[in-house]
């Protein structure tokens, strides 16, 4: 995530489950080093969203925003302001009509060329359902099965469709 971050550059980030802070601290900390950019992320437990701001101030990042409420409560709120989004990752409620419900709810906000990341995708079979059907959306231009997590990149400037299944990403 940290160098999808870095690489795209991304103005708005969305995170959809923030829990202790740990992966919205990675996003944080690109965009600290890209001095660009924002993070906003949406938790439904106040007393887990208050360690992810005590995480946040003691790592000093300032780009952090975090929300407090079900997704469903202010998930709509959140993007209305944050328009366009550039960069999602959907890490909560991983159930599969949760999950495509936020994906048609996203959408219609994410800017021409967003990323779009889903953690968990093969959690259960609804999960995994509900990634096929993300991936085999006409609006989705290039996707990446990396087993649990799924990348999606709008590339609304390409003209063919491309999948990459099953690939395995080798680090440094």
């Amino acid at each position: 995530m940290f160098k999808f971050i870095r690489e795209f550059r991304p103005s708005v980030c969305l995170e959809l489950g923030t829990c202790l802070g740990i992966s919205a601290s990675y996003h944080a900390a690109a965009l600290e080093l890209n001095n660009h950019g924002k993070i906003v992320t949406l938790e439904g437990s106040e007393s887990l969203a208050s360690l992810a701001r005590e995480n946040f101030e003691r790592l000093g990042l300032k780009r952090v925003t975090v929300v407090v409420g079900r997704f469903q409560d202010t998930l709509e709120e959140v993007l209305r302001r944050q328009a366009p989004i550039d960069f999602v990752f959907i890490d909560g409620h991983h159930d599969e009509h949760a999950t495509l419900a936020y994906f048609e709810k996203i959408f219609p906000f994410l800017s021409e060329d967003a990323v779009l990341v889903l953690d968990d995708i093969s959690w259960s079979n609804g999960m995994k359902r509900a990634w096929k059907t993300i991936v085999s959306n006409k609006r989705i231009n290039i996707s990446v099965d990396l087993f649990n997590v799924g990348v999606c990149i709008i590339a609304s400037s390409l003209k063919e469709k491309q999948r990459l299944m099953n690939l395995r990403i080798l680090s440094n």
